[in-house]
């Protein structure tokens, strides 16, 4: 399966240090999808540990919304 950017898909081979800034954005929009684990070409390149990597991401988004 191969993705494609758009205004409301964004992809990301791997987590970075503005995924945090990213999601603000995708927050204030609708309906957007952020895919991680595919490059830029749309080719899925997965990842190595899921449950680590989901853990990552709720660590961004609640030490982003904490004050």
């Amino acid at each position: 399966m191969k993705f494609q950017e758009s205004e409301s898909i964004e992809l990301k081979r791997t987590l970075t240090k503005d995924f945090a800034k990213e999601v603000v954005v995708f927050l204030n929009t609708r309906n957007e999808i952020i895919y991680i684990g595919v490059d830029d070409n749309g080719d899925v390149l997965g990842g190595s540990n899921v449950d680590k990597t989901m853990r990552e991401i709720r660590d961004i988004i609640i030490g982003g919304l904490i004050i």
